[in-house]
């Protein structure tokens, strides 16, 4: 960051650089196949909330957000990004100078790489790209695991958000840490989803569409984060017309 204190610990920023962002446009940039996030699971993990829509992309919007917060005449920041993602770093890029965020594309050699500097204890990072996956199909692991502050069993991945810290986050990461009941659970998780999207302790950008190609003789379901598990796959009798 070249700004004193850091503009993005102010909520009111992480919102403008969200509405800033046309996500369409960077995945039609980048030749992605995905289609954008409204929240940071999607809609095949347990906790996805239906009623929450990503908004239009409005510069306007975004601008009268950053004066409110006292950046109008904004800031620079460096993105690291995997180096295969440069190209989508740089349409985000291009889309934050609207707001007058100068964003510089740092492409490193490796998720390890980045990994490293997130863990370093200096944590010399401003802001980052990174694919998660729920892979409990429960979204109750984003609120435990990564936006609860690290303490106890609770926030072991917190550095993901570079040690973000918010009481009311906390408390109901802990109230779905012991509810289990499914229908009070789900309604536990949408109502911790909505203040997280108030919050914005990450900015949600797409999910990634995944496509398999199988022989006819063979059946199997991919999981809702694309990982192939040989044990779940099956042989079945292919009848000849």
């Amino acid at each position: 960051m070249d700004k004193e204190p850091n503009p993005l610990k102010n909520k009111l920023v992480r919102q403008a650089i969200y509405k800033a962002i046309d996500i369409d446009s960077v995945i039609k940039e980048a030749s992605l196949s995905a289609k954008p996030a409204s929240q940071f699971v999607t809609d095949a993990i347990f906790g996805y909330d239906p009623n929450i829509s990503r908004p239009k992309p409005s510069v306007e919007e975004a601008k009268s957000l950053m004066k409110k917060a006292g950046v109008e005449s904004g800031f620079g920041l460096t993105l690291d990004v995997p180096g295969y993602r440069a190209i989508e770093g740089e349409a985000i890029a291009k889309q934050l100078a609207k707001i007058n965020i100068k964003v510089k594309v740092n492409p490193v050699r490796s998720y390890a790489e980045l990994g490293g500097k997130i863990d370093s204890e200096e944590q010399n990072i401003s802001a980052y790209i990174l694919d998660y996956g729920a892979e409990t199909y429960d979204a109750g692991e984003i609120f435990t695991s990564i936006l609860h502050t690290l303490k106890g069993d609770l926030g072991e991945s917190n550095l993901l958000t570079m040690g973000y810290v918010n009481p009311e986050i906390d408390k109901l990461a802990e109230e779905i840490a012991t509810t289990f009941d499914p229908k009070t659970r789900l309604a536990k998780l949408q109502e911790a989803t909505v203040a997280a999207m108030e919050e914005m302790p990450m900015v949600p950008l797409y999910s990634k569409e995944f496509f398999f190609v199988f022989r006819n003789n063979f059946d199997w379901e991919p999981t809702a984060f694309g990982a192939i598990y040989p044990f779940e796959i099956s042989g079945r009798e292919v009848v000849s017309q």
